[in-house]
């Protein structure tokens, strides 16, 4: 196995609290921050992995302390330190980092 490390300023330099990743390759980060980041992991001519930004999503009003893809990758799942449930859905079909923000709701507890 072929080991580089990967350096990036992930969350403005707070604490990154989760790392998943979406089956068609891509990564998705949560932190102190609030913010959900969704990130292209690619292999270059090398073979070393590029890690590209794509996209961020804004909804939590604390730190985003777990994020997870679906089984299928069709959804995503956030999860805030003082409550929230999100779970995003892609924007378009097929469009997998491109996730629909204006129907961010956050779910607390008993709020369903």
């Amino acid at each position: 196995m072929k080991v580089k490390i990967v350096q990036h300023v992930w969350h403005s330099k707070e604490a990154v609290f989760s790392v998943d990743f979406h089956p068609a390759g891509y990564m998705v980060t949560g932190g102190l921050d609030k913010t959900i980041n969704i990130w292209d992991v690619a292999a270059d001519e090398d073979g070393s992995h590029v890690v590209t930004h794509l996209t961020d999503l804004q909804g939590h009003t604390k730190g985003v302390n777990c994020v997870r893809f679906s089984h299928s990758g069709h959804c995503l799942a956030s999860s805030g330190d003082n409550g929230e449930i999100i779970i995003w859905k892609p924007a378009a079909p097929g469009a997998a980092p491109a996730f629909d923000t204006s129907a961010a709701t956050p779910q607390t507890p008993g709020s369903a």
